[in-house]
């Protein structure tokens, strides 16, 4: 298993929600939840894992909408080129919320929506809360796409979701082609548990495979974490594989 060591620093931040993600936004470890934060939410995020080392901004102009610029030195992986140093990334994630009331809420999203492809995913998910307990399910797309698999659904509407294009150079620009396609889909859950009013047991079944330009490699399914919060700062410990 490997350790993933996230400090998060929130900045004008109206967060109510759940922890947050490695792609910056409302959710567990790597998977998301369909909560967003609040309007006017401004954070930044350090990520270290690996192979990345990950710095995120996020910011909510809408309690619906939360929009994401990351940052990322892939280690142990060459830039290739006249370049001697580990492989350096940047991109776009986006969470749009469809439906929310106090305990359930309904969203999609897209990550590294304009970059390279590297972390190229899109998902719609469903959370709820009850009491202290926090759930979610969803279907994930590109990436999310080892575990509990099936036909990708959006085929019957047209044959251009049945292919997906990986790896893009440089990127930098959007590329709707792509968004939701692909041969197979997958199923992904997360849930939290409040310990107290700073602290969160996380677990999540995550579908994620690492991109053919980092070896194509799968990951273990369950993964662990707990959260602390004080004040605008949070710390989180995850047990990834």
């Amino acid at each position: 298993m490997k350790n993933c060591f996230s400090f998060f620093v929130f900045i004008f931040s109206s967060l109510s929600a759940s922890s947050i993600n490695s792609y910056g936004q409302v959710g567990y470890i790597n998977i998301p939840s369909a909560y967003t934060y609040g309007e006017g939410t401004f954070t930044a995020q350090l990520l270290r894992s690996e192979p990345d080392r990950k710095f995120n901004i996020t910011a909510s102009p809408f309690n619906w909408l939360d929009a994401t610029i990351f940052y990322v030195d892939i280690t142990g992986l060459d830039y290739g080129g006249n370049f001697k140093q580990s492989y350096k990334d940047k991109g776009f994630n986006f969470k749009l919320r469809l439906l929310a009331n106090n305990n359930h809420a309904l969203s999609i999203g897209l990550n590294d929506a304009a970059g390279t492809g590297i972390y190229s995913s899109e998902y719609i998910v469903f959370s709820q809360k009850h009491y202290k307990l926090e759930y979610s399910i969803g279907l994930g797309w590109g990436l999310y796409n080892n575990g509990i698999t099936f036909d990708n659904p959006l085929k019957s509407i047209s044959d251009s979701f049945s292919s997906r294009e990986g790896y893009v150079g440089y990127g930098g620009e959007f590329n709707a082609n792509t968004y939701f396609s692909g041969e197979k889909a997958a199923l992904f859950g997360g849930a939290s548990y409040e310990l107290n009013d700073k602290t969160k047991l996380i677990v999540e079944y995550d579908p994620t495979v690492e991109s053919d330009l980092i070896g194509n490699k799968i990951k273990e399914n369950i993964s662990l974490g707990i959260s602390y919060s004080r004040n605008n700062y949070f710390l989180k410990l995850n047990s990834i594989g």
